[in-house]
């Protein structure tokens, strides 16, 4: 529904404020930016109320188009991540985006921008993440380490959650402590086996695994123009790739784009090869720990007709995918899986580093209130997406976000990469609006 897509682009704009301006710690303005952007989403629970407002869609999206690309050049001369002459490159793919939007009857339509700017753009995206990647071929980020050690322990035929990963923070770091022991962490790789799976192949052509979150990047934003024939799918896509923080995503090795390319496929098939989807689903899933929470939202995976066997056959068929991924390993080495996967993530501390209402609270000289506060908000997300959102590939993606941006606002990790990838679960739910199937994605 574009009036959903409305708000779903309000937040990405807020989450793309809280992802450029943070400093190392959470402001308020940035914090007052991610309550916009979780009111935004539950205000879309209402949208039968405002459909009028559906017809600034195409126009939000022009100005988030334009503010992002003045931010981006007023800051030209201070990237900090050895960004700025490539800026230049991206940023032609989104004027001339730009001009198709604001001069339809000039332009040479649609069609052209989707077969000749698009491209441009994806080139120019391509050209600033190579040089982003060889620009620092060592980010000094433990997410880094973590997945470069994971690949190769797999190319050397070891388990990526024996790997052994040297502390680089040293004494007294807030991510760590107290899971470290003689300048080592005592587990291995804390992701889902997949992204060693995925990664390997291209770290063992090119050493370096952040190759593979390019092409992830990319990929998805190809899925975003061919879900709808539409502007608003091709601009949904360039929110993805030229926003402040994609490059920045890239180059710390994050690995939230195979979080997000796996959630596109399985939305894109949903409407073209509905036998797919489930398979694609349990993909996404396995990509991540808290991703199993969203299971209940299969349903808008369903024909409008759909029946209990039917539903619980995509629950079985995604689950059969995703628990498929993490057996091998978990046989391989059960202790070192648990330590790794379920371990870490319970036992984290609370970062006051990071985004997240706790942590502002607790900067300002408040208590820390209970760890159990954030999954609070799963039921209430749960219960808001499957009665308010559309049965449809767009309301997964719309129930998605409406779920994970609270769970991650109020968590003790609040980490940049996780609202990037709500981000992108966004930018999904805009390309789904107007438009109509790109028969393109057919032949």
């Amino acid at each position: 529904m574009p009036t959903i897509s409305l708000f779903c682009a309000v937040s990405i704009l807020g989450l793309a404020y809280v992802l450029a301006e943070f400093r190392g710690a959470p402001s308020t303005r940035i914090m007052l930016a991610l309550t916009v952007a979780i009111l935004s989403l539950g205000s879309a629970a209402f949208q039968s109320r405002i459909r009028q407002a559906s017809t600034l869609l195409p126009g939000s999206l022009l100005s988030i188009l334009a503010i992002f690309a003045a931010y981006s050049t007023s800051n030209f001369s201070q990237q900090p991540w050895s960004h700025r002459y490539d800026l230049l490159l991206w940023l032609l793919g989104i004027a001339l985006t730009l001009l198709q939007f604001r001069y339809q009857d000039w332009s040479p339509g649609l069609s052209i921008s989707r077969r000749i700017i698009f491209p441009i753009a994806l080139l120019g995206f391509s050209l600033a993440g190579i040089n982003t990647i060889r620009q620092t071929p060592a980010p000094p980020i433990d997410v880094f380490l973590f997945q470069q050690a994971a690949a190769q322990a797999l190319a050397n035929g070891m388990n990526p959650y024996e790997a052994i990963i040297p502390d680089i923070y040293g004494p007294g770091n807030p991510g760590y402590n107290p899971m470290v022991e003689n300048g080592y962490t005592t587990y291995g790789t804390p992701y889902a086996p997949i992204v060693a799976i995925v990664s390997l192949p291209v770290y063992q052509i090119t050493g370096d695994i952040r190759y593979m979150h390019m092409f992830e990047l990319l990929a998805s934003a190809c899925l975003l123009v061919l879900m709808q024939e539409s502007w608003v799918s091709l601009g949904a896509a360039l929110l993805l790739l030229f926003n402040p923080f994609s490059l920045p995503l890239l180059e710390s090795a994050w690995m939230e784009p195979l979080t997000i390319l796996t959630f596109c496929a399985a939305v894109f098939t949903a409407s073209r090869w509905p036998r797919a989807t489930p398979y694609l689903f349990g993909l996404f899933l396995a990509t991540k720990q808290t991703n199993f929470a969203l299971l209940p939202f299969c349903v808008f995976l369903l024909e409008k007709n759909w029946t209990w066997k039917s539903l619980a056959t995509i629950y079985v068929k995604a689950l059969a995918v995703a628990i498929a991924t993490y057996l091998p390993f978990i046989y391989w080495n059960p202790h070192a899986f648990i330590q790794s996967m379920i371990y870490v993530q319970l036992n984290h501390p609370l970062r006051l580093d990071l985004v997240s209402y706790i942590a502002y609270a607790v900067r300002r000289g408040l208590p820390a209130p209970p760890m159990w506060i954030p999954f609070l908000t799963l039921p209430i997300g749960l219960y808001l997406g499957l009665r308010n959102a559309p049965r449809t590939p767009q309301g997964l993606a719309y129930a998605t976000a409406l779920l994970l941006t609270p769970f991650f606002a109020f968590s003790k990790q609040g980490s940049l990469n996780y609202y990037y990838f709500v981000l992108g679960i966004l930018c999904c739910a805009v390309a789904q609006t107007n438009g109509k199937p790109d028969i393109t994605s057919h032949q």
